[in-house]
């Protein structure tokens, strides 16, 4: 039997010790290859697919993802890539929910992002406008981040997830 390999915040390879404080990251990433094994992390994952096509599996279901894709995954959820067909260009962003709660972001808000949730469809499609929005949005809050101002970053991050 495979172990599952678990992830914590700490463990993402981009998180330097600088940002381990501040539980948010933004990440555009190019990829050839990708962690085959089964694994999970403890912090939410909101990805959308820039190029390219691949398969994930999260907990039962199997999800083909192709360009303009919206993925994500909330924490404890088990996934697999299974199959990577070409290079691919994803943007990501990578976040704690504590970041959001000392934030004030509403705790009721959790209700209508049940994509993050167990059971839930966690792979859907995005229209080009959105994407192209969305990864505007990702890019200046990449500068929030960096700036460390986490009120406009958490702000910021509630625009995307709605």
């Amino acid at each position: 039997m495979m172990s599952i390999l678990h992830f914590d915040y700490n463990d993402l390879p981009f998180n330097n010790k600088e940002s381990a404080d501040f539980p948010i990251v933004v990440y555009c990433e190019q990829k050839t290859d990708l962690i085959l094994a089964p694994h999970r992390f403890d912090f939410y994952s909101f990805a959308i697919l820039l190029e390219g096509d691949i398969e994930i599996a999260v907990g039962v279901r199997t999800y083909r993802v192709t360009m303009h894709d919206a993925i994500c995954i909330g924490p404890g959820l088990i996934r697999c890539w299974r199959k990577l067909h070409a290079p691919i260009k994803l943007f990501s962003v990578f976040f704690e929910y504590s970041f959001l709660h000392n934030n004030d972001f509403p705790v009721n808000m959790w209700a209508r992002f049940a994509f993050f949730q167990f059971n839930a469809v966690n792979v859907f499609k995005l229209s080009p406008l959105a994407v192209q929005k969305i990864k505007h949005v990702l890019e200046i809050l990449q500068s929030d981040i960096q700036a460390r101002n986490a009120g406009i970053a958490a702000a910021r991050l509630r625009l995307v997830l709605e």
